[in-house]
């Protein structure tokens, strides 16, 4: 994870299987969006204004993800 961790970020070793990703951004939203670009599960999350965010972010990105939205030349 440290190695993929953005500038000024810190990453805590919790055990072999977790770590804690600390980081920040001039936004909730964008917060949201750099742990959009990690392949891996999120077990927690807070404050509640990052996890409102990424509700926002979802909500975007499974609208833009439904077929339906999509031409022929983007299938």
């Amino acid at each position: 994870m440290a190695r993929w961790a953005p500038g000024g970020s810190v990453v805590e070793h919790l055990d072999t299987e977790y770590c804690r990703l600390t980081l920040g951004a001039w936004s909730w939203a964008g917060i949201a969006g750099i742990l959009a670009t990690f392949d891996t599960e999120i077990t927690e999350l807070h404050p509640p204004e990052l996890v409102h965010a990424c509700r926002r972010l979802t909500r975007r990105w499974a609208a833009v993800a439904d077929t339906e939205n999509l031409g022929p030349s983007h299938e």
